[in-house]
């Protein structure tokens, strides 16, 4: 068999042992690693950064607080010129933690004045009181890890 033959052999068989560990992890594994949740949360702050520097809006300041004490949870604030997203991220989303964002934007409404703060869960699950909750009190949610 000639070199690249078996280089390719390999390189598929990597390929198929790679596949099935991601669909175990997918699937199976209901613990998420702290390093994953990070970047899920800096997905979704990339997201709403990119859409209103489209919509033409001054990105004003961009601010991360990371929690992994019994569980983990993140807190974002992106600050543009006129509009303030606060983004409460956890991997399981209930209805306290829904009155707990929105008593948190309120918060920041008092302290940074006269912007409008727009409260947004972030998870990769939510509970379906905590869905219907936030919709009816305008709380946005956005899914991790899509």
């Amino acid at each position: 068999m000639s070199l690249a033959l078996e280089k390719l052999a390999a390189l598929e068989s990597l390929s198929e042992s790679l596949e099935e560990v991601g669909s175990n992890e997918a699937t199976s594994s209901p613990i998420i690693s702290p390093h994953r949740f990070m970047d899920h949360v800096r997905t979704v702050t990339t997201a709403f950064i990119i859409a209103g520097r489209l919509e033409g809006a001054r990105l004003i300041r961009v601010v991360e607080d990371y929690g992994f004490s019994e569980t983990m949870w993140a807190r974002v604030i992106v600050w543009f010129d006129g509009v303030v997203f606060y983004i409460y991220a956890k991997p399981y989303i209930d209805v306290p933690d829904v009155d707990l964002l929105v008593d948190d934007a309120a918060e920041i409404a008092e302290k940074l004045g006269e912007n409008h703060v727009v409260p947004v869960g972030a998870a990769y699950e939510y509970s379906f009181d905590a869905e219907r909750y936030a919709k009816s009190i305008e709380v946005e949610l956005v899914h991790l890890g899509l």
